[in-house]
Protein backbone atom coordinates (compact mmCIF):
# COMPACT_ATOMS: atom_id res chain seq x y z
CA UNK A 1 0.00 0.00 0.00
CA UNK A 2 1.21 3.51 -0.73
CA UNK A 3 1.75 4.97 2.74
CA UNK A 4 2.41 8.44 1.30
CA UNK A 5 -1.08 8.82 -0.16
CA UNK A 6 -3.23 11.62 1.27
CA UNK A 7 -6.07 10.84 3.65
CA UNK A 8 -9.13 9.62 1.74
CA UNK A 9 -11.04 12.83 2.44
CA UNK A 10 -8.36 14.85 0.62
CA UNK A 11 -7.87 12.65 -2.43
CA UNK A 12 -9.11 14.54 -5.53
CA UNK A 13 -10.65 11.62 -7.40
CA UNK A 14 -10.20 7.89 -7.13
CA UNK A 15 -10.74 7.43 -10.87
CA UNK A 16 -7.35 8.97 -11.61
CA UNK A 17 -5.62 5.98 -10.05
CA UNK A 18 -7.22 3.35 -12.31
CA UNK A 19 -5.25 1.63 -15.08
CA UNK A 20 -7.67 1.19 -18.02
CA UNK A 21 -5.74 -1.85 -19.33
CA UNK A 22 -6.38 -3.87 -16.15
CA UNK A 23 -9.43 -5.96 -15.38
CA UNK A 24 -12.08 -4.70 -12.93
CA UNK A 25 -10.64 -6.53 -9.91
CA UNK A 26 -7.17 -5.10 -10.63
CA UNK A 27 -8.66 -1.62 -11.06
CA UNK A 28 -10.47 -1.86 -7.71
CA UNK A 29 -7.28 -2.97 -5.99
CA UNK A 30 -5.37 -0.07 -7.58
CA UNK A 31 -8.00 2.37 -6.34
CA UNK A 32 -7.94 0.88 -2.86
CA UNK A 33 -4.15 0.82 -2.67
CA UNK A 34 -3.68 4.36 -4.01
CA UNK A 35 -6.63 6.18 -2.45
CA UNK A 36 -7.43 4.57 0.86
CA UNK A 37 -4.97 5.38 3.57
CA UNK A 38 -4.43 3.23 6.63
CA UNK A 39 -6.47 5.93 8.42
CA UNK A 40 -9.53 4.95 6.36
CA UNK A 41 -9.20 1.26 7.13
CA UNK A 42 -8.65 2.02 10.81
CA UNK A 43 -11.81 4.11 10.72
CA UNK A 44 -13.90 1.19 9.45
CA UNK A 45 -12.12 -1.19 11.83
CA UNK A 46 -10.30 -3.50 9.44
CA UNK A 47 -6.73 -4.01 8.33
CA UNK A 48 -5.72 -2.58 4.97
CA UNK A 49 -6.51 -5.32 2.40
CA UNK A 50 -4.22 -6.68 -0.27
CA UNK A 51 -6.98 -7.76 -2.69
CA UNK A 52 -9.62 -6.42 -5.05
CA UNK A 53 -13.40 -6.20 -4.96
CA UNK A 54 -15.20 -9.15 -3.40
CA UNK A 55 -18.84 -10.12 -3.19
CA UNK A 56 -19.83 -7.92 -6.10
CA UNK A 57 -22.51 -9.28 -8.46
CA UNK A 58 -23.42 -7.52 -11.70
CA UNK A 59 -26.53 -8.12 -13.80
CA UNK A 60 -26.29 -7.85 -17.58
CA UNK A 61 -29.21 -5.72 -18.70
CA UNK A 62 -29.93 -2.61 -20.72
CA UNK A 63 -27.23 -0.03 -19.88
CA UNK A 64 -29.81 2.78 -20.01
CA UNK A 65 -31.60 1.36 -16.98
CA UNK A 66 -30.67 3.01 -13.66
CA UNK A 67 -28.02 1.15 -11.67
CA UNK A 68 -28.72 0.43 -7.99
CA UNK A 69 -25.84 -0.54 -5.69
CA UNK A 70 -27.19 -2.48 -2.70
CA UNK A 71 -24.79 -2.82 0.25
CA UNK A 72 -26.01 -5.27 2.91
CA UNK A 73 -24.61 -8.29 4.77
CA UNK A 74 -27.85 -10.27 4.29
CA UNK A 75 -27.20 -12.39 1.18
CA UNK A 76 -30.81 -13.57 0.95
CA UNK A 77 -32.10 -9.99 0.92
CA UNK A 78 -29.51 -9.04 -1.71
CA UNK A 79 -30.67 -11.91 -3.94
CA UNK A 80 -34.38 -11.15 -3.53
CA UNK A 81 -33.98 -7.42 -4.12
CA UNK A 82 -31.70 -8.04 -7.10
CA UNK A 83 -34.46 -10.05 -8.78
CA UNK A 84 -37.15 -7.52 -7.83
CA UNK A 85 -35.03 -4.57 -8.99
CA UNK A 86 -34.58 -6.27 -12.36
CA UNK A 87 -38.37 -6.78 -12.67
CA UNK A 88 -38.84 -3.09 -11.78
CA UNK A 89 -36.56 -1.97 -14.62
CA UNK A 90 -33.30 -1.41 -12.71
CA UNK A 91 -29.86 -2.89 -13.11
CA UNK A 92 -28.28 -3.84 -9.80
CA UNK A 93 -24.99 -4.73 -8.21
CA UNK A 94 -24.40 -5.72 -4.62
CA UNK A 95 -21.75 -5.85 -1.94
CA UNK A 96 -21.77 -7.81 1.31
CA UNK A 97 -19.98 -5.31 3.55
CA UNK A 98 -19.03 -1.66 3.87
CA UNK A 99 -15.59 -1.92 2.34
CA UNK A 100 -16.78 -3.89 -0.70
CA UNK A 101 -19.58 -1.35 -1.09
CA UNK A 102 -17.14 1.57 -1.19
CA UNK A 103 -14.94 -0.31 -3.67
CA UNK A 104 -17.96 -1.09 -5.86
CA UNK A 105 -19.14 2.55 -5.76
CA UNK A 106 -15.70 3.75 -6.88
CA UNK A 107 -15.42 1.12 -9.58
CA UNK A 108 -18.89 1.62 -11.06
CA UNK A 109 -20.75 4.65 -9.68
CA UNK A 110 -24.42 3.82 -9.28
CA UNK A 111 -27.46 6.00 -9.85
CA UNK A 112 -28.64 5.22 -6.29
CA UNK A 113 -27.22 3.31 -3.32
CA UNK A 114 -29.32 1.23 -0.90
CA UNK A 115 -27.25 0.90 2.28
CA UNK A 116 -27.58 -1.14 5.47
CA UNK A 117 -26.31 0.35 8.75
CA UNK A 118 -24.95 -2.55 10.81
CA UNK A 119 -22.63 -4.79 8.76
CA UNK A 120 -19.04 -6.04 8.81
CA UNK A 121 -16.06 -4.07 7.54
CA UNK A 122 -17.66 -0.66 7.74
CA UNK A 123 -20.88 0.49 9.34
CA UNK A 124 -23.23 2.48 7.15
CA UNK A 125 -22.31 5.84 8.70
CA UNK A 126 -18.63 5.28 7.86
CA UNK A 127 -19.51 4.26 4.31
CA UNK A 128 -21.53 7.48 3.90
CA UNK A 129 -18.59 9.52 5.26
CA UNK A 130 -16.36 8.19 2.50
CA UNK A 131 -18.93 8.29 -0.30
CA UNK A 132 -19.84 11.91 0.44
CA UNK A 133 -16.15 12.95 0.64
CA UNK A 134 -15.24 11.53 -2.77
CA UNK A 135 -15.85 13.62 -5.89
CA UNK A 136 -16.71 10.44 -7.76
CA UNK A 137 -19.57 9.40 -5.44
CA UNK A 138 -20.65 12.52 -3.52
CA UNK A 139 -23.75 13.16 -5.67
CA UNK A 140 -25.18 9.64 -5.54
CA UNK A 141 -28.45 9.47 -3.56
CA UNK A 142 -28.29 7.06 -0.60
CA UNK A 143 -31.30 5.20 0.81
CA UNK A 144 -30.58 3.62 4.19
CA UNK A 145 -32.47 0.33 4.66
CA UNK A 146 -31.84 -1.11 8.11
CA UNK A 147 -33.42 -3.07 10.95
CA UNK A 148 -32.10 -0.50 13.42
CA UNK A 149 -34.87 2.03 13.91
CA UNK A 150 -33.31 4.09 16.71
CA UNK A 151 -33.92 7.82 16.32
CA UNK A 152 -30.25 8.53 17.05
CA UNK A 153 -29.15 6.28 14.16
CA UNK A 154 -31.76 7.83 11.86
CA UNK A 155 -30.58 11.36 12.73
CA UNK A 156 -26.91 10.40 12.33
CA UNK A 157 -27.41 8.81 8.91
CA UNK A 158 -29.48 11.70 7.58
CA UNK A 159 -27.07 14.31 8.97
CA UNK A 160 -24.14 12.54 7.28
CA UNK A 161 -25.86 12.74 3.89
CA UNK A 162 -28.32 9.87 3.50
CA UNK A 163 -31.29 10.98 1.43
CA UNK A 164 -33.81 8.56 2.92
CA UNK A 165 -34.07 6.24 5.92
CA UNK A 166 -36.32 3.16 5.79
CA UNK A 167 -36.57 0.44 8.42
CA UNK A 168 -36.87 -3.33 8.02
CA UNK A 169 -39.34 -4.90 7.68
CA UNK A 170 -40.14 -2.64 4.75
CA UNK A 171 -42.51 -2.28 1.84
CA UNK A 172 -40.83 -3.00 -1.50
CA UNK A 173 -43.19 -0.53 -3.16
CA UNK A 174 -42.08 2.21 -0.73
CA UNK A 175 -38.41 1.40 -1.40
CA UNK A 176 -38.88 1.58 -5.19
CA UNK A 177 -40.95 4.75 -4.90
CA UNK A 178 -38.20 6.35 -2.80
CA UNK A 179 -35.49 5.31 -5.28
CA UNK A 180 -37.53 6.54 -8.24
CA UNK A 181 -38.06 9.93 -6.56
CA UNK A 182 -34.29 10.46 -6.63
CA UNK A 183 -33.87 9.20 -10.19
CA UNK A 184 -36.55 11.31 -11.83
CA UNK A 185 -35.45 14.51 -13.60
CA UNK A 186 -35.09 17.14 -10.92
CA UNK A 187 -35.37 14.34 -8.34
CA UNK A 188 -35.95 15.29 -4.72
CA UNK A 189 -32.74 14.71 -2.76
CA UNK A 190 -34.18 16.08 0.47
CA UNK A 191 -34.03 13.67 3.42
CA UNK A 192 -36.99 11.27 3.66
CA UNK A 193 -37.86 9.32 6.80
CA UNK A 194 -40.15 6.33 7.01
Amino acid sequence: MNTNSPPFSQHPDASLAVNPESNQADNAKQVVDSVFSDEFFDMIRIDAPKRGVRACHFQKTNARQPLILHIDDDEDLLDVLSMRFKKSGFRSTSALDGQSGVESALLLPADCIVLDYDMPNGRGDRVIDFLKSSQRTAGIPIVVLTAIGKKSVRRRMLSKGANAFLTKPFSYEELVSTIESFLSPGGNCQPVMS
